[in-house]
């Protein structure tokens, strides 16, 4: 056999075996691949308008950084958000407060995973 008909045989099977396997994925793992972080105590991050670019804080909010962003209007999401760009403008959804599920997730439950 040939080094190209062994090469297309060994592609071949090689997608095929991962064909196969891509089902039998769990749905866990499909849901973890989505998350991008998770945001701990005294971490921040900042998204960039401009560039779209999200930039972890490279130190620990301290309570004078805290102080800061309060007196600049910074205030406490009830249930979360969503932060999207549309047309090159960033946008941010606050979700609604009152029940046990999130309104913005039950509304683009064809974006988000279930909890």
């Amino acid at each position: 056999m040939s080094l190209s008909k062994i090469s297309v045989l060994a592609t071949s099977l090689a997608l095929g075996l991962s064909i196969v396997g891509a089902p039998t994925a769990s749905v866990a793992q499909a849901v973890q691949d989505l998350q991008l972080f998770e945001l701990h105590d005294n971490q921040a991050f900042m998204v960039s308008s401009e560039t779209g670019k999200v930039h972890k804080a490279k130190i620990a909010m301290t309570e004078a950084h805290h102080t800061k962003a309060m007196a600049m209007g910074g205030r406490e999401l009830s249930k979360g958000a969503m932060i999207y760009k549309h047309d090159g403008r960033i946008y941010i959804v606050e979700d609604k407060a009152g029940g046990k599920t999130s309104v913005v997730q039950e509304t683009f439950v064809d974006m988000f995973p279930a909890n």
